[in-house]
């Protein structure tokens, strides 16, 4: 049986080990934690790391060590983030660029705007201008 894919603390320590072109072998150095264990957190076969282990790889990977434990805890215990929630309060790229807080607030009203069309045959017209409005402030701050 496959495991869930989701994102996880596992899958976001490899992607900032990978992005610092860290091996296993080279965060071992640097962290003291054994490459096998780093291995087995990233494929998420570990998933409680004591504190330690997590302030050891949160700063040698420039992590920030609230977002992992709020995601280690979501993650045992079923809880998920909203949408919006994960857009605003997280860092990503847009066409290469750093998106701000304004970018994410447009974003965000994009979506909850598609989310909460109605879509029925006599709001559909409605709803595609409303949502168009929305993408056009989106596209005009990423201009």
């Amino acid at each position: 049986m496959e495991k869930n894919r989701a994102i996880n603390v596992g899958d976001l320590i490899r992607h900032a080990r990978m992005k610092k072109n860290y091996s296993l072998r080279d965060l071992e150095n640097i962290t003291g934690i054994s490459s096998s264990y780093i291995m087995r957190l990233e494929k998420g076969e570990r998933r409680c790391p004591t504190i330690v282990v997590f302030k050891k790889l949160i700063e040698a990977l420039d992590l920030d060590m609230l977002q992992l434990l709020e995601m280690d805890e979501e993650q045992n215990s079923g809880k998920k983030r909203t949408i919006s929630t994960l857009l605003l309060g997280n860092d990503f790229s847009i066409a290469g660029d750093l998106a701000n807080r304004e970018t994410k607030e447009l974003l965000v009203a994009l979506i909850e705007k598609i989310i909460s069309a109605k879509w029925s045959e006599n709001t559909k017209l409605r709803d595609l201008y409303e949502i168009m409005q929305k993408v056009e402030e989106l596209k005009a701050k990423l201009a």
